[in-house]
């Protein structure tokens, strides 16, 4: 249904990174985590939320509260997001909805530049256009051929 689809969890380049980390901010996270997700369960970006929440839950000895708040194209989730306060304990996580609805929505009551800090990239997906395989991972993913379809 999706095609395939390669995921690039950085789990353990994460938990790599964070190691040094850990003399720096030794009591961190020292409550829950709560990372919203602004599409319904079931889905790939839930499915990734929860595997990850769970190895980060292992690694910081914090529970890792995944919410999904569907609805809106993301606008949901993400402008609940915005809302909360930036202590560190709140994480969205998007696709590339994010930047689209800037452009599509004129009501939106938060920026995507201004509102959020990129942490992590979480996975890549490889895409199919037209039968033609893009692999995951080459600057190419996301353009497609301009040509209109031809009769079959």
């Amino acid at each position: 249904m999706f095609g395939r689809i390669h995921f690039a969890l950085l789990g353990t380049a994460a938990f790599l990174g964070l190691a040094p980390c850990a003399a720096v901010a030794q009591d961190y996270p020292a409550k829950a985590i709560h990372w919203i997700v602004p599409y319904p369960p079931g889905g790939t970006s839930d499915f990734v939320a929860r595997l990850m929440g769970q190895k980060l839950t292992e690694a910081w000895k914090q529970p890792v509260v995944i919410d999904n708040r569907g609805g809106a194209n993301g606008n949901i989730g993400t402008e609940m997001a915005a809302r909360a306060p930036s202590d560190g304990y709140t994480l969205l996580l998007v696709a590339n909805s994010l930047s689209i609805n800037q452009s599509v929505y004129t009501n939106l009551t938060f920026d995507a530049v201004k509102d959020f800090a990129p942490v992590s990239a979480v996975l890549r997906a490889a895409e199919r256009a037209r039968g033609a395989s893009i692999a995951a991972g080459k600057e190419r993913q996301g353009i497609y051929r301009a040509r209109p379809l031809e009769a079959r």
